[in-house]
This record gives structure tokens, sequence and C-alpha cells, in this order.
């Protein structure tokens, strides 16, 4: 069926960091190319880290007719780059990018990259039906989902409508990647919850949803202005079982936009979880407000009794203006009485903070970061970091912070880099106050973390529950 020569491309987000983290989304369109006919060749420069001279050697090794890629929008001077290097050996290969990197600048990616091909959100299907329309020379315009090149002209096909029942797509074929590489990475994320140590942990995120029932105004997700979808218990729970039975996993990293959403969808998760007697541990992220009284107690103790380690819900901010423009729908209260339930139950929470908002202040930073210690959670800190596609991105843009944008987007990288000062603070006076309230915490806490890494995280901190 397939002749065309086809070069898919894990891209290396942190080329630098020793965390390698699982593409879940490439997966499920790898998987979905494979079950559909297709051979390719899988380079996984996130395993490789290869150097330059490596990547320059594997794209000129063959003639590719296709190839594909993913990224976020914080890997946008990774992609142009390497969409570069292609070109210089594969002058004619069509170039299929998809993830946000691409759908959310789709006017901007086309502009500054020499790509032909962009996907915008799920590529399940997508790449599919684009990969049968390359081969068979079909009309690109037959294709839902997708913008490309027409000569000068952008073309912007009719949006694919999401797939509604996610149980519906088929299990990743994980044999497509180098397992091992990934199960021992991802052990790194779980040395601070796991009590007995992590020499026998064999950690491994299981996806259970796409997208999420909130809209944060400094939030950019594939799903935008979608409904929340999520499988149902008996497939996440069955994924872990295959996952147990063939790779060994015995910790499941259920860490997608949002995992649970409501109690009795979390009801049904663990009910499965311990009906099946599985030998798991686990941890996920849920809605903030999710136990809020004692009688939210009982719950708490199945989730334990289950294998559950570790809850995590965003924090952002603690001051109420703040919140009000985040459009954060979890009020201070609410996340204190979690956290208290959370504690008592023995469940670790974690939580993150995003400082830069225009009404920052040196006070504001301090409501936050007080609310932390107050509480006792180390938060996983990051500077606002706006995205294309999101109302502070827009207002940033109206109000003259942000000019040429794709000078603004090749200065894109991890929220733990300090980009953009959208506040009335000077830069400096910013970041010290910062990282003077990071160590205060650190110190009162009694964490002993290296203070280089205070905000310089690869993860998450995970603050235990109080004993």
């Amino acid at each position: 069926m397939n002749e065309q020569k086809i070069l898919a491309i894990n891209v290396a987000l942190r080329p630098h960091s020793n965390l390698k983290l699982f593409p879940v989304g490439l997966a499920y369109v790898l998987s979905s190319v494979k079950r559909a006919g297709y051979e390719f060749e899988l380079f996984d420069m996130d395993r490789l880290r290869p150097s330059e001279e490596e990547i320059q050697k594997k794209l000129a090794e063959k003639k590719w007719d296709v190839v594909l890629m993913g990224c976020i929008i914080t890997g946008y001077p990774i992609v142009k780059k390497l969409v570069c290097e292609i070109r210089k050996t594969n002058k004619s290969a069509k170039i299929i990018v998809g993830n946000s990197v691409s759908s959310s600048i789709p006017d901007t990616f086309m502009a500054n990259i020499d790509a032909d091909i962009g996907v915008v959100g799920e590529g399940d299907a997508t790449i599919v039906e684009l990969l049968d329309c390359l081969t068979q020379g079909k009309d690109l315009s037959t294709v839902k989902g997708i913008f490309y090149k027409s000569g000068n002209t952008l073309v912007k096909n009719e949006q694919r409508p999401v797939i509604a029942d996610i149980d519906s797509i088929e299990r990743v074929d994980f044999s497509l990647f180098d397992m091992e590489t990934y199960i021992e990475s991802h052990r790194q994320m779980v040395t601070k919850i796991v009590p007995s140590g992590t020499e026998s942990v064999r950690a491994f995120p299981v996806n259970t949803a796409r997208g999420c029932i909130n809209s944060c105004t400094f939030c950019y997700h594939n799903f935008i202005g979608t409904k929340y979808r999520y499988r149902s218990a008996r497939k996440i729970v069955d994924e872990i079982k295959f996952l147990n039975a063939k790779y060994g996993i015995n910790f499941a990293l259920l860490w997608d936009d949002l995992t649970f959403f409501s109690k009795p969808q979390l009801e049904d998760f663990v009910d499965l979880l311990l009906e099946e007697k599985l030998d798991i541990k686990w941890t996920a992220a849920v809605r903030g407000n999710l136990f809020q009284d004692e009688g939210d107690k009982s719950l708490l103790l199945r989730v334990k009794e289950s294998g559950c380690l570790q809850l995590g819900y965003s924090l952002e901010s603690a001051n109420p203006e703040i919140l009000k423009a985040m459009r954060k729908n979890m009020s201070l209260d609410e996340f204190r009485a979690q956290k208290n339930l959370l504690d008592e139950m023995g469940v670790a929470t974690a939580t993150s903070i995003v400082l830069g908002y225009p009404q920052e202040t040196p006070e504001t930073i301090a409501e936050t970061f007080q609310f932390c210690l107050d509480v006792k959670v180390f938060p996983s800190t990051g500077y606002l970091l706006p995205q294309p596609g999101t109302p502070i991105y827009v207002w940033a843009k109206d109000n003259g912070y942000i000019g040429d944008e794709n000078e603004y987007l090749m200065n894109m990288g991890d929220r733990q880099d300090f980009r953009i000062n959208l506040t009335k603070m000077s830069s400096e006076e910013f970041e010290e106050t910062v990282f003077s309230w990071l160590k205060k915490l650190n110190k009162e806490m009694g964490l002993n973390l290296d203070e280089a890494l205070l905000i310089k995280t690869q993860y998450k901190q995970i603050q235990k529950p109080t004993e």
C-alpha cells in the first residue's frame, strides 16, 4: 500500500534535561498511521538526544517523501530550525506539523516556517486521511482539520469534529517506542512521593481524557472550545493492566489537563482498581474543589487504598483580583479545604502557580507564597508566558508587549524562564521578589532543596501530607 518514505520525528523539547517524557499525543497519531498500513521510520530525538551532525546525517539518509512531527507552541524555535534542516536535503518532502506549535498560529507559522501542512486539533483520523490524500494524489481540500500552502495562499480547511467517544480510540502501539528509556525516565517524577524509595518503581503515563472543563485565560490546549471528554474507568484500568503485564508498570501517571472532574468519575475508577486487586500506585490531576467536606473522607479512604499517593490541582495565585483575571474557577477556601482533607487522609498534594499577570506586585506575590506556606505546599513556580490563542496573549499584543509575533515566538521556552514582563515592576525586582520567597519557603518548610532548582524545576515539587 505504501511506497512513500515517511519519517516521523519526536522533537526534543528540552534537549538538555535528563527527563524524557513519553509523547502520548504523537504515540496516538503514529499508532493510527501504523494501523492504516503505512510504514515509517521514527526518529526519536527526545530519546536519542542527537548532535547537530547526527540530525543532519539522519535527515540526509534517504529522500523522504513525507516528514511529520508535532510539538507544543514553546517548541516553535526548535521546529523552525528542524524544518530548515530538513529542507537542506529534502526540498520536495511534504512536511506535516501538528499540535499547538502550528495549530494555534497558522498564519504566522506558514509565513515563517517552510512546512507544507498543519494539522489542527486531534490528529488520529486526520493524519490517515492526509496520507491517503498525498499517496493517491487527491486534492488537499478534501481533508478536514488541516491548513496548507497553495501557491502564495494559506488555505484553512473545514474544522474536523472531535472524536466524541474517546473510548473508541484504539490503544497506543507502545512497541513503536523504546519503552525502557521512558519507564526509567518517568521514575524521576515520583522520587519525592514514594516512601520506600524508587528502585523498584516502573512508572508510565496513562491517558485518561482530552481537554479541560475550565477556560483559564493563560492556558492554551488543543481542545479549546470543545467538550471535555474522558475515557471510561474500564478502558483506563484495562490499559494499566496491559502495561503492568507487558512492561511491568507499577506506577500510573494520570497527568492529563484534567484527569478527574467529578466524584462519580473518580469513584468508578477507584472501585474498579480495588475490584481488580491491582498492586498499582498512581497519581492524578483533579478539580481544585472536588473534595470539600467531611463526607468526602470515605471516598478519599478508598482513593488511598487503591494506591493513590498524590493528587495535583493548581493554585496559580492567591490574589482574588488575579484569580478573577485568570478565570480560575476555584476559591482559596476551596483550595485550603481540599488540601486539609488530603493531608488528613495521607494523600500528597502537588500544585503550581503562575506569576506575572499585569496586576502582579510584590504584595500579590507575597500573598501567593504566604498562602502556600500556610497550607504547607511547595509550588511548581512559573512565570506567565502568554501563548497564542489565549486572552492574555491578545491583551499583551493589544497593549504593545508583543510586537513581531515571530520574534516573540523565537524566544519562547519553559515557563520557568522569565521571558516577558507585563507588570509595573522592573524585571529585577520581580525575579528577586520571587526568588526570595522561594528561599523562604524552602527554609521554613525544611525541604533542603538546591537553591538553583527552586524555580528551574523539571517537574512539580511534591509536598507530602503533614504527619
